[in-house]
């Protein structure tokens, strides 16, 4: 097969270059295997032993818009220990599993085995292609692939389904600020199914370092403490504005109580000492490939007077993390739009 350079205008392929082969067996044909209801240990069923706490972005070579979070595991097949990778949404768990499709990348001149679909061995029954009798793999899984030129990049999720790359949610690299900066920028694209694709982005640094703190006043002037978690965050691309009250992959410390991104507030004192604010949030795009702007535009409104405002704000010298008090009896602060973010090396 062979691939090429889009012309986003015409949408027509141009320059063709090899970049994909197939697998086979040498000198016979990969044999088709039933697999039985609860697979027994063998080639058809494979064991985690060792699941790494960390993951890593690897960028797919001849498609440089598209990325996969992987976490290293270490599987038993047959006996032998062997590097492999799952994806980092997967549902990893130590113990037997069945794996669908599978294919062999190699990272740094090291070979990992990635397990793309595995499944508890008791709920489905599963059919393997064998190769060189070793491991399962599904005949249709593709070598790895090497680019030899350039892809001309898309500017959004739509620009991904409108020149067929891909219609799966999940991790691409879109030049959102073309024409005047192609530096590429990593964006969750939710929705891919719909006519509506939606850009995310994906925060590594979690919700510990991505989180809003409420202190509400309810029944009785009983403050309950309400925190927000934000594992992704919505950008609107035609802008580069965050849209602050986009839940989706948000969670709640109290049942449906969600409260914008970057927000704060606390009904717990008319003391006007900053140390009375106890209300605060705080966002951290580490990992990202995007910056803060130097400043942010606030709203707030509170009693008294002198509590309003963003109290011991500390923003980092890369402009990746930002945090800030707010509180009174009561008071809320939350980001005026927009709240943009910036692509780094733009």
């Amino acid at each position: 097969m062979a691939a090429g350079n889009i012309c986003m205008k015409s949408r027509n392929k141009e320059n063709d270059f090899p970049y994909l082969q197939s697998i086979s067996a040498p000198g016979t044909s990969a044999p088709e295997v039933s697999v039985p209801d609860v697979p027994k240990k063998g080639i058809s069923a494979l064991t985690i032993v060792d699941v790494d706490t960390s993951w890593f972005t690897w960028t797919i070579p001849c498609f440089p818009v598209m990325s996969v979070d992987f976490v290293r595991v270490k599987a038993s097949i047959n006996g032998t220990h062997v590097d492999c990778l799952i994806k980092n949404d997967a549902n990893i768990h130590l113990g037997e599993l069945c794996c669908t499709s599978y294919c062999t990348i190699s990272i740094e001149k090291k070979e990992y085995t990635v397990l793309w679909n595995s499944h508890n061995p008791k709920l489905a029954v599963h059919r393997f292609y064998i190769i060189n009798n070793k491991y399962p793999v599904l005949s249709t899984t593709p070598a790895p692939i090497t680019q030899t030129s350039p892809i001309t990049g898309p500017s959004s999720c739509q620009g991904i389904k409108d020149i067929d790359l891909n219609e799966h949610d999940g991790e691409y690299n879109l030049y959102l600020m073309l024409p005047k900066c192609n530096q590429s920028a990593r964006i969750y694209c939710a929705d891919m199914d719909t006519t509506n694709p939606k850009e995310y982005v994906t925060l590594p640094a979690g919700g510990s370092n991505n989180f809003d703190l409420q202190y509400n006043l309810m029944a009785e002037y009983r403050n309950e403490e309400q925190w927000t978690y934000f594992g992704k965050i919505r950008l609107n691309v035609n802008d580069m504005s965050v849209d602050t009250t986009d839940f989706r992959f948000a969670t709640a410390g109290a049942a449906n109580v969600f409260h914008r991104f970057g927000s704060a507030g606390d009904c717990l004192s008319m003391n006007c000492s900053v140390d009375h604010r106890k209300g605060n949030f705080k966002v951290g795009i580490s990992g990202t490939n995007f910056l803060l702007p130097k400043a942010i535009p606030y709203l707030y409104i509170g009693y008294p007077e002198c509590v309003r405002g963003v109290h011991k704000t500390s923003m980092s010298s890369d402009r990746r993390q930002w945090s800030g008090y707010c509180g009174g009896f009561c008071e809320n602060c939350w980001p005026t739009k927009p709240f943009l973010l910036l692509v780094k090396g733009c």
